[in-house]
């Protein structure tokens, strides 16, 4: 999917950096069930808006599927025929293991290891508590490579779906191109983007928060991405900001929504505010952007 290098920290940092998103990953799989589930609620919510249903058949791809495949097989228990796009979806097999660490390095290697041994088989049974969906056996097809050349042909895809990949892409419109390529004319794109400014945006692990606003305290200081970056995450990111990606999108796709989702407002005081002053109040405390968009007809 053309993202740059996981980590471009020091190599003296990178085991922190690992240990960081274990520690993350193990807080457990209620935690990332629900955060999930919450993804797919949405995305399945807008289908039924925009299309009657959400259920298949039809085909989907979800793009940037992850480790957890949680959408993916979300969709596919529903009765769409998916498709999973992600250079890192765990092997399958033990044959596939020693060309995956050599295509996402041994960090990325490691990271998935843990979570695929130690939360998997929670992690399905929460998702199932929270969607009424059984993931554990539901069948997806995988294509382990980037976004911008999609093993697809033009116009054959039903709906498009990507939670939380777009920050991370290289090639932004590069990758949109391709989504217009391959989806029918009509067809919808579901896309959640973590954007940069955001409380959580530089994607430091202590940022990340799944409970109540007034209570969460990160530990380092908010908005630190955007102000002397002492806390670099080393993962890739690259830094649009809204108006850029509705822009990007616009000579593809219908807009249907554009909706922000907030974070941070307890920790955005004046004086914080005024120190931040090269960016809005509205995307200082947007903490997801959620696009709807219809592929407009080809021309």
């Amino acid at each position: 999917m053309s993202r740059q290098g996981y980590s471009d920290a020091r190599v003296g940092d990178r085991a922190g950096q690992l240990a960081a998103l274990v520690g993350y990953r193990l807080r457990g799989p209620a935690t990332f069930a629900r955060v999930k589930a919450r993804s797919f609620q949405r995305a399945r919510a807008a289908l039924e808006a925009h299309r009657g249903s959400a259920r298949g058949p039809g085909r989907l791809v979800d793009v940037g599927a992850g480790q957890w495949l949680a959408n993916a097989k979300g969709f596919a228990a529903l009765g769409w025929n998916v498709l999973a796009v992600d250079p890192e979806i765990p092997p399958q097999s033990l044959v596939d293991v020693p060309p995956f660490v050599k295509a996402v390095g041994l960090q990325r290697a490691l990271k998935t290891a843990v979570g695929e041994v130690l939360l998997r088989r929670s992690f399905d049974a929460e998702f199932h508590a929270h969607t009424g969906l059984r993931i554990a056996h539901a069948r997806v097809r995988v294509a382990r490579t980037g976004s911008e050349s999609l093993p697809l042909q033009p116009g054959s895809i039903d709906v498009v779906i990507s939670d939380n990949v777009f920050e991370h892409l290289k090639d932004v419109v590069g990758v949109i191109e391709e989504l217009a390529r391959v989806l029918k004319p009509g067809a919808l794109a579901f896309i959640t983007i973590h954007p940069f400014t955001a409380l959580s945006g530089g994607h430091h692990p202590s940022t990340f928060h799944h409970g109540s606003q007034d209570r969460f305290v990160p530990a380092i200081p908010p908005w630190d991405h955007l102000r002397e970056h002492r806390h670099p995450s080393g993962v890739y990111l690259n830094r649009w900001r809204a108006p850029r990606f509705r822009a990007a999108f616009e000579p593809h796709f219908e807009t249907l929504t554009w909706e922000s989702l907030r974070e941070g407002e307890a920790l955005l005081t004046p004086a914080l505010e005024a120190e931040l002053g090269d960016y809005s109040r509205d995307e200082l405390l947007t903490g997801k952007i959620v696009f709807v968009g219809r592929r407009r007809s080809a021309v």
